[in-house]
């Protein structure tokens, strides 16, 4: 429950008093405070889990984005209570590593390898900063899953077999497209960081204008 001073109510009493619509938003933003965007799925916060940026498909590049975009992920869940366990996603990328062509780990095992209970799952489809050679857009997808790797039927979250499809993307931006390797690298670990976000917050409430704020 959000309490509100004497002061405020009095504050917020006179605004709704005065006329002009452009007064009522303010107004109810006092009161109610502003407007969230809930979690999609609650984790045990207690439980090891650990984050794993799937790349078989080799689409990010350079390969030290994964470690990037896990690391964001982890931070953004521990400094948000999310989470106070948390097995560092360099360990499930070395555990992966390991993995010949012919025999790749399944989730369940490389879970198990890093000590983790909770595996949060994500394979990414698609990282780049232009749809066309052209345009400044970058854009990234991946399906995201929630597994408990201690359990026969693993699956926690979504249902779908595919997983949850997340977009991240930077929005489309003024100027012209990164050329110089200095400039692709830090658009790269800029959207590399974005996704960590992304990700993180599938699983905790924010505030819905950073998610426009972000995507700008």
């Amino acid at each position: 429950m959000r309490w509100i001073t004497a002061g405020a109510w009095a504050c917020a009493a006179a605004l709704l008093s005065m006329s002009g619509c452009n007064i009522i938003g303010p107004a109810y933003v006092l009161i109610h405070g502003p407007e969230k965007t809930p979690a999609l799925f609650t984790l045990e916060k207690d439980r090891s889990t650990v984050i794993f940026i799937d790349d078989r498909a080799n689409i990010l590049s350079p390969r030290a984005l994964r470690q990037t975009i896990a690391q964001t992920a982890q931070k953004a869940l521990l400094e948000n209570k999310t989470l106070t366990n948390v097995i560092d996603g360099r360990a499930a990328i070395l555990a992966a590593s390991e993995e010949s062509s012919s025999e790749l780990l399944d989730i369940a095992t490389l879970g198990k390898r890093v000590g983790a209970d909770i595996v949060i799952y994500a394979t990414t489809l698609k990282f780049e900063l232009s749809p066309d050679g052209q345009t400044f857009q970058p854009e990234a997808r991946f399906n995201v899953k929630v597994l408990d790797v201690t359990k026969p039927q693993p699956r926690l979250w979504p249902a779908e077999r595919e997983g949850y499809p997340l977009v991240v993307t930077g929005g489309p931006r003024a100027g012209t497209l990164p050329r110089t390797t200095s400039e692709v690298n830090k658009a790269r670990q800029a959207l590399a960081d974005r996704a960590g976000v992304a990700i993180a917050r599938l699983f905790f409430s924010y505030e819905t204008h950073e998610r426009a704020m972000e995507s700008r």
